[in-house]
């Protein structure tokens, strides 16, 4: 009896131990998104875009996986299945897949087929929601007030999607990611109301920190304008690239 569970638990054990000899993802996956005319599509860090994946390399009914996006846009993920992909971009900027009141898709600009293997690049040109600029270059007083001019234009003519602003603002951080999921609240500033923030739709704007930035330390700043469109995350803005400020 105790030979025979002695082998019972030697067997399970060795059952239990069998290990996964399937190879790990390896294939790299990477890309951009950029408007119109070329340029970065500047997002939240790490959350502002997203690219959906459907693997139909092994399913006819896939379940849908994430990639994060960087700040200014690009992509990259080297730990990728070789297979056969759909892939598409979503963020603030019009849907690359649409669908009517019904539900039916209309427009649908999913990169189908895709087959990934070794390094695979896999780019998407949008019309971003709005185009936010810097107009010159941030000032820093002697009081280490901080002043910045910008503007903030539509990025897309079709109707569906000429909304109200829904606030538009400066984001002062101490980290290079700056932006709506990481500010200094007392440095920051914004202009909330909805009607005002539209009506100043292209439109040279200036905002100062209404606390200043102190001496000896370096902060990061950019501008942001969102739409009042919810997407994946909620409403998500459109930015400015990053610019460094060193305060003496």
């Amino acid at each position: 009896m105790i030979a025979a569970l002695a082998l019972w638990t030697v067997t399970s054990l060795s059952s239990c131990l069998k290990y996964d000899n399937y190879e790990g993802p390896k294939e790299t996956l990477k890309g951009k998104i950029v408007d119109q005319d070329g340029n970065p599509l500047w997002v939240e860090s790490g959350g502002g875009i997203r690219i959906k994946l459907m693997d139909y390399g092994w399913s006819e009914t896939p379940s849908e996986r994430y990639l994060k996006v960087k700040m200014d846009g690009t992509y990259i993920n080297t730990k990728v299945f070789e297979s056969t992909y759909d892939i598409v971009a979503e963020g603030p900027f019009v849907p690359l897949v649409r669908v009517d009141d019904q539900g039916v898709i209309v427009s649908d600009q999913t990169r189908k087929g895709v087959k990934v293997k070794g390094t695979t690049v896999v780019d998407f040109v949008v019309e971003p929601f709005l185009k936010v600029s810097w107009v010159g270059e941030p000032v820093l007083d002697q009081d280490g007030n901080l002043t910045v001019q910008f503007q903030v234009v539509r990025g897309t003519e079709d109707p569906e999607f000429q909304l109200e602003v829904y606030d538009m603002g400066l984001f002062v951080s101490t980290t290079q990611y700056v932006g709506e999921n990481n500010y200094d609240k007392e440095r920051s500033i914004k202009i909330s109301d909805s009607g005002e923030a539209t009506s100043k739709l292209g439109q040279t704007i200036s905002l100062t920190t209404p606390v200043a930035l102190k001496s000896g330390n370096t902060y990061y700043v950019r501008v942001g304008a969102r739409l009042n469109y919810s997407l994946f995350n909620g409403l998500t803005y459109n930015y400015t690239d990053v610019r460094k400020i060193i305060v003496p």
